[in-house]
């Protein structure tokens, strides 16, 4: 919301008769990023700070605004931090945390995870009705920099999402839909940022222990590094378990979260491709990784964290 606002400011100082401002992929009419723009074009518009605190007290009421606005701030400073422009509707950065893993490179995903493509058949039809991936199988760019930068976002985005929470109990019904529209925005950000991170060094640590478990003879440094790399590793997967399972009341009670409702592709319900995913993650954590392990030659139950206990 800072940034929305310095946008704003900056349109109706350029000099410029008017502006018309158009969604062309989303509406958003009606959203607090939009409604900001109307305060900032017209003379005597408050400064910044008191502008958003208002808006904030006025979403979720006056004990809420303080809390709101801090994650705004949150949420502005963690879009610095993001590394890359990525590809159009595919990948972590659009699917969040339906975002598959794809620990088994070898696995084939479910028909879940494949959509249609439809500013394709700009080339041909036949181009726009394929069904074709909507995630990736690795990271891309610089993955240990990137990787850096979506902790970061990750960070920022947990400490918004947490001031969220902790007004949210207090507002009551007359803000209550304008709040949870706004929560809702601020913890998908979140759960996307999150899956974001732990997909990028998921997938360092798996190309890396692929390059271990194909060596036939390992050195005593080499197996100590594929047992930290596989401990942490399952450590990740159980984390993006977690936040998937926060995630999939979240998409489900909010249908502007959901890829399903595309303007110019059409994807699978983002509910449906969480618990797809879920299931996956089950069997990369209790399957794939113990086989692995066993591949490389390696003996990790003594630090498997939560070793020998059940997923559910």
């Amino acid at each position: 919301m800072d940034r929305w606002a310095d946008r704003a400011e900056a349109l109706a100082s350029c000099g410029a008769d008017g502006a018309w401002v158009f969604p062309s992929f989303r509406p958003n009419y009606g959203t607090s990023a939009a409604e900001i723009f109307k305060f900032f074009w017209w003379n005597d518009a408050l400064p910044k700070d008191e502008l958003l605190l208002k808006l904030a007290g006025r979403i979720g009421g006056a004990k809420a605004a303080p809390h709101i606005r801090r994650a705004w701030r949150l949420v502005s400073e963690a879009i610095d931090w993001s590394p890359e422009l990525p590809p159009y509707y595919t990948g972590p950065y659009y699917l969040g945390p339906a975002h598959p893993m794809c620990a088994d490179l070898s696995a084939k995903l479910p028909d879940v995870f494949y959509g249609h493509y439809l500013y394709m058949a700009e080339l041909k039809d036949a181009d726009g009705l394929a069904k074709r991936p909507t995630f990736l199988t690795s990271a891309r760019g610089d993955a240990a920099v990137f990787g850096k930068f979506y902790r970061k976002m990750d960070s920022l985005l947990t400490q918004a999402a947490q001031e969220m929470d902790a007004c949210a109990a207090g507002v009551n019904g007359r803000h209550k839909l304008m709040f949870d529209a706004e929560m809702n925005a601020v913890k998908w950000f979140h759960f996307t940022a999150r899956t974001h991170a732990n997909f990028y060094e998921s997938c360092m640590i798996r190309d890396r222990l692929g390059v271990l478990a194909e060596k036939a003879q390992k050195t005593p440094d080499e197996l100590a590094e594929a047992k930290r790399l596989w401990t942490r590793w399952r450590a990740v997967l159980l984390d993006e378990r977690d936040n998937t399972r926060l995630a999939l009341p979240v998409v489900e009670g909010d249908m502007r979260l959901d890829c399903y409702f595309g303007g110019d592709h059409t994807f699978p319900h983002a509910a449906d491709m969480i618990r797809a995913k879920l299931l996956l993650l089950r069997g990369e954590i209790e399957e794939y990784l113990p086989a692995l392990a066993g591949k490389i030659g390696i003996d990790v139950q003594a630090s498997a964290p939560g070793a020998g206990r059940g997923l559910d």
